[in-house]
């Protein structure tokens, strides 16, 4: 995830494909992180609400598990 001016780096999503520690059933593995300076931000609280929903609406995945 990168600034509007394309220059700085502010976060990260990853979405990988279960494997064998996977939870039976989970679609993905997926986790995120926002730089230092955004913990705690409208940022990473922005984050937390949107990836869930995109996740299931633009990805179509129906179980997710979350790796912190």
């Amino acid at each position: 995830m990168l600034d509007e001016a394309e220059t700085a780096l502010l976060g990260c999503v990853y979405i990988e494909p279960p494997d064998v520690g996977t939870s039976e059933g989970a679609d993905a593995v997926v986790s995120w992180w926002v730089v230092d300076d955004a913990v705690g931000s409208a940022l990473e609280r922005a984050l937390d609400e949107l990836v869930p929903g995109w996740l299931a609406e633009t990805w179509g995945f129906a179980a997710v598990e979350y790796f912190p």
